[in-house]
């Protein structure tokens, strides 16, 4: 086991040695052992730790976040009916000034006129 993993492991070691026994742990403290430098920075882990503990001992819990935790709601990934529908368009010449674009609808697969007059456009079916 190398420095690396030991840190990756003795980052879930709670403060106060009640993970001593646990053979999850045996390894990286072996390790900590070892290597002084290991050993520096889980000293100074453990009392980060230790102090985030006793900062979070004096915050109330809040009596509906059990409550709020299981009601919230799963992830829905959404249909695909609710996706943005993608259009495809080409715009082709008409008469002089005007101009005349055709658009597919995938979702119905139906392809649509759009022609450009003095009025306004008009959508058609073609």
């Amino acid at each position: 086991m190398n420095n690396q993993e030991a840190k990756f492991i003795l980052a879930a070691y709670r403060p106060g040695g009640q993970d001593a026994s646990d053979p999850l742990f045996a390894e990286a403290l072996e390790q900590v052992r070892r290597d002084p430098e290991l050993a520096t920075w889980f000293e100074a882990e453990q009392h980060f730790d230790a102090a985030m503990s006793e900062k979070l001992k004096g915050e109330p819990v809040p009596p509906e976040l059990r409550a709020n935790i299981l009601a919230a709601r799963k992830i829905v990934r959404p249909s695909h009916w609710l996706r943005p529908r993608a259009w495809m368009a080409a715009a082709v010449p008409d008469t002089p000034g005007r101009g005349f674009t055709l658009v597919f609808d995938p979702a119905t697969g139906q392809l649509y006129g759009l022609s450009g007059h003095d009025d306004g456009f008009f959508k058609q079916p073609v």
